[in-house]
């Protein structure tokens, strides 16, 4: 098995990554201080149980939505609240 991914800079790197959402006076933490790092050629599957966040992840590190907290960073820049756009532009070049 080719392992050469191992050296690469990640694609996408995730640091403490949390979502919640408010109802009412109730705090609904959909994830939790997430990180991964993912490279060019690693293969990532993401299991888990209905309700478990998964889509809401991938939903971030698609930046299509934006996080409670941490830090995405996508090709080597950071996609902050106001790196949205930029990032997009990396991503489609």
């Amino acid at each position: 098995m080719n392992k050469d991914y191992l050296t690469k800079p990640p694609v996408i790197e995730i640091s403490q990554l949390s979502q919640y959402f408010q109802q009412g006076q109730t705090r609904l933490e959909i994830l939790k201080d997430v990180s991964l790092k993912i490279t060019a050629g690693e293969m990532v599957g993401l299991v888990g149980p209905s309700g478990s966040g998964k889509s809401t992840l991938l939903h971030l590190a698609g930046l299509l939505e934006r996080p409670s907290g941490g830090k995405i960073i996508y090709m080597g820049q950071d996609c902050g609240v106001d790196d949205r756009s930029s990032a997009n532009e990396t991503a489609s070049s």
